[in-house]
């Protein structure tokens, strides 16, 4: 991970097949794909914390400073 070899990998194919070996990938339609009983939906929460952040985004920033302030101290 060092040497992002997974990253350049996505980009040139012909070296993933070289250095992972010939990767197939099974296409997966979104008609297959069934929730599982532990899923949880995302976007809720996702749209939970930018209401939170325009609401109290100073005053999370302020805590976030001071808490840093203090960390670095020690």
């Amino acid at each position: 991970y060092v040497l992002l070899i997974d990253v350049f990998a996505l980009f040139w194919p012909r070296l993933e097949a070289k250095w992972f070996g010939d990767i197939a990938e099974e296409e997966v339609s979104e008609d297959d794909w069934v929730p599982g009983q532990t899923t949880i939906p995302f976007c809720p929460y996702l749209a939970f914390g930018a209401i939170l952040v325009a609401m109290f985004g100073s005053h999370f920033s302020g805590w976030l400073n001071s808490y840093w302030e203090w960390a670095m101290k020690r």
